[in-house]
C-alpha cells in the first residue's frame, strides 16, 4: 500500500470471507492477488519515476493498529535493520502479488467499494481529482 509517492491517492480493496460472490466478481478479485490497489492516471509518471525506500524494522515493540488495513506502529523509536531503495515501483507492487490498476479517477470507483462487501483501505484520498 505504500510503494508509491506520499501524496498519491490510492484505493486498495480485498476479499474477505463476508465478500459476496458477486462483489468478488465485480471488482475482479477471483484473481489471485493478494490485493487490488488502483491509482489515478494522473499519478502514474510519478510512480514510474519515483524511487521508495523499504524499512526493516524489529518487530519487539510494533502492536497491531488496524486489522483491515494490517497497520502496525511502535510508541517507542526504532532503528532499522536494513534499507532497500525501490527504483521500479509497479514491479515492486507486483512483485508484492498486488493487483495494480491505473484509472481516469478514484472517487466513483471509490465509492463503489465503500458501499460493498470487500475489505479497503484508502489513502490520500482528498488529493484525488474532483
Amino acid at each position: 500500500m505504500y510503494y508509491v509517492p506520499r501524496d498519491c491517492p490510492r484505493a486498495c480493496f480485498w476479499a474477505v470471507e463476508t465478500t459476496t460472490a458477486h462483489d468478488a466478481r465485480r471488482f475482479g478479485l477471483e484473481r489471485g492477488h493478494r490485493f487490488t490497489m488502483v491509482v489515478e492516471e494522473a499519478w502514474w509518471e510519478r510512480i514510474q519515476a519515483a524511487t521508495v525506500y523499504r524499512y526493516e524494522l524489529p518487530p519487539a515493540t510494533f502492536e497491531l493498529n488496524d486489522v483491515t488495513a494490517g497497520h502496525y506502529v511502535s510508541r517507542e523509536s526504532v532503528t532499522p535493520l536494513a534499507v532497500e531503495a525501490l527504483p521500479d515501483l509497479p514491479r515492486a507492487i507486483r512483485a508484492e502479488s498486488v493487483d495494480l490498476r491505473v484509472m481516469p479517477r478514484l472517487r466513483p470507483l471509490w465509492a463503489e467499494i465503500i458501499a460493498s462487501t470487500v475489505a479497503f483501505s484508502g489513502t490520500r484520498l482528498r488529493n484525488a481529482r474532483d
